[in-house]
């Protein structure tokens, strides 16, 4: 939600809560610039110096636009999603988020299908490197490259490493995942302290 006046963001931002639209941000025209990321849906009170808006849809072309116009104030023009809302009517501005949400919804599955793009460029590099590495397991090393494999392979995604060996010596950098540690967690063999006590109660005197 922006627009230079802050009465005027402060009412803005009360009639969008009221219509069940999250607004994740306010301010004013001058610091749309310093906010990092982009929204699903800009609402934007027409300032008199549209640089700010024009910047905005030159880094975010494809975000939607809703544009709150008063009288007497200049229409942007922008490269659509674009929406503009008159500021004397009350219920324009909600009618033009409303239109804009079938952009959101395509913006959302634009980059869920990049998602699922870049985890299956993720599995076949993962299956490539182990076809290669497979193919001499002979070869020097080759455990310490299976056991860096197996490792990477499991934390894949999760931003946390651990290291195999210990530090300043040879080693494994790569990811954590504790799905890969705990299946491998060592365990003692119950099998023969079992035997010994029942050996034991056998021997006992009666």
């Amino acid at each position: 939600m922006v627009d230079a006046r802050e009465e005027v963001r402060s009412w803005l931002s009360a009639r969008m809560a009221e219509a069940g639209h999250v607004v994740a941000w306010a301010g004013a025209p001058d610091a749309l610039e310093q906010n990092t990321g982009a929204p699903e849906i800009l609402v934007i009170g027409v300032p008199d110096d549209l640089a700010a808006l024009e910047s905005f849809r030159g880094a975010f072309p494809d975000v939607p636009v809703v544009a709150w116009v008063e009288p007497g104030r200049a229409v942007p023009h922008l490269t659509p999603p674009f929406e503009l809302a008159s500021s004397g009517d009350g219920g324009a501005l909600f009618g033009a988020v409303e239109r804009s949400v079938p952009w959101v919804n395509l913006r959302r599955e634009r980059d869920a299908s990049r998602a699922d793009a870049a985890a299956a460029r993720q599995e076949a590099d993962l299956h490539r490197r182990a076809a290669a590495l497979l193919r001499d397991p002979d070869a020097e090393g080759f455990h310490e490259l299976l056991l860096g494999e197996l490792v990477h392979a499991a934390g894949a995604g999760t931003g946390v490493t651990v290291q195999s060996g210990c530090p300043g010596m040879a080693g494994v950098v790569a990811p954590y995942n504790q799905s890969f540690r705990n299946p491998r967690r060592s365990r003692c063999d119950t099998s023969d302290a079992t035997r010994m006590k029942s050996w034991v109660d056998a021997e006992r005197p009666r």
